[in-house]
């Protein structure tokens, strides 16, 4: 008996120091955040970009809007010189058709790249470029929709990062942006028309835990937050009814669809997140065409002896030469 309170003794004394040492950081964590300390604005610690709307909210944005984007009430923004109706209802005049455009591209910064658009440019290829960089897919599939009519019996690509497919999940990211909101057995817009000034009220969390947490989640994707499988259920629905309806829509102004499927450098290797393998397998069931930057480059790795490395820059894309042996399989 004396045993088994000495047991019961010391677990309460550590259950005890557990509590108060938890108190002590959440208030800690709690004065970090009131004063917008420097660990603040670092919410990767307490939060998964992939999954947290919090994440958004707290993160300090590092994207520099440039000069050449203007505000738009469905994208947020939007290229100064790209026509792009404000609502859906707008008829399109024909005046506004560009005949002389053989290729319409629509996505986000890869497809937005400088070397992307030099390709284009030395090739001498004929295009309209709607991309803008941080778009999320949902926002690559609104401006096509917002423009498709422009160009009936076009080639149409889409181009666009794996995980864009993520940033649709999300109302805010580097800006306040549109939300897709399942309704029944549809999705509808949501934050519409978008404010951009629009701030969100801060909300109170308990930051010990959600740390204790997000550690637990990150060391069971060996801390690659990409690889986390949350909320996958629901992001498969969106890609399903963004899809759909662009295959509809394109059907009706007779398009030819292309996809362009672009990926982070830690794709390689043989470590692809669980949307490759979705949305590879999705575009051929729906017998979409599409070019896959994971085998085209890992090709054009073994063919030249070199490392996947040389086809990115320093921004995380890739450079001329990864443009260039992507774009030349597809031209």
């Amino acid at each position: 008996m004396k045993f088994l309170k000495n047991i019961f003794r010391t677990l309460s004394v550590n259950i005890f120091f557990i509590f108060i040492m938890f108190f002590i950081f959440e208030i800690l964590f709690q004065l970090l955040f009131v004063f917008d300390s420097r660990l603040a604005k670092q919410p990767l610690i307490f939060y998964n970009a992939y999954c947290d709307q919090e994440y958004w909210n707290k993160a300090t944005s590092n994207i520099l809007v440039s000069k050449k984007l203007i505000y738009h009430p469905i994208l947020s923004l939007k290229n100064k010189s790209m026509n792009v109706p404000n609502s859906f209802d707008k008829m399109v005049n024909e005046k506004t058709q560009y005949e002389e455009n053989n290729y319409i591209f629509y996505g986000s910064s890869f497809v937005d790249h400088r070397f992307f658009r030099e390709y284009l440019l030395k090739n001498n290829i004929i295009n309209k470029n709607y991309a803008v960089s941080s778009y999320g897919l949902d926002q690559i599939y609104l401006s096509y929709k917002l423009t498709a009519s422009h160009y009936k019996n076009k080639t149409i690509i889409l181009g666009f990062l794996l995980e864009d497919l993520d940033r649709s999940i999300f109302y805010k990211r580097d800006y306040n942006k549109v939300k897709l909101v399942k309704n029944k057995n549809n999705f509808q817009l949501t934050n519409i028309p978008v404010d951009l000034q629009k701030t969100h009220k801060k909300k109170f969390d308990i930051y010990t835990y959600r740390l204790i947490r997000n550690f637990l989640n990150l060391t069971q994707t060996g801390f690659d937050p990409r690889l986390s499988q949350c909320l996958m259920e629901e992001k498969i629905k969106i890609f399903d009814f963004i899809l759909n309806d662009i295959k509809n829509i394109a059907k009706i102004n007779n398009q030819n669809i292309s996809v362009i499927l672009f990926n982070f450098f830690n794709d390689f290797n043989g470590n692809p997140s669980w949307r490759y393998e979705f949305i590879t397998k999705y575009l051929q069931k729906n017998k979409i065409k599409y070019f896959d930057s994971l085998k085209i480059l890992e090709n054009s790795s073994t063919k030249n002896s070199e490392s996947i490395r040389n086809y990115y820059g320093d921004d995380l894309h890739y450079n001329m030469k990864g443009f260039t042996h992507l774009l030349d399989s597809f031209f």
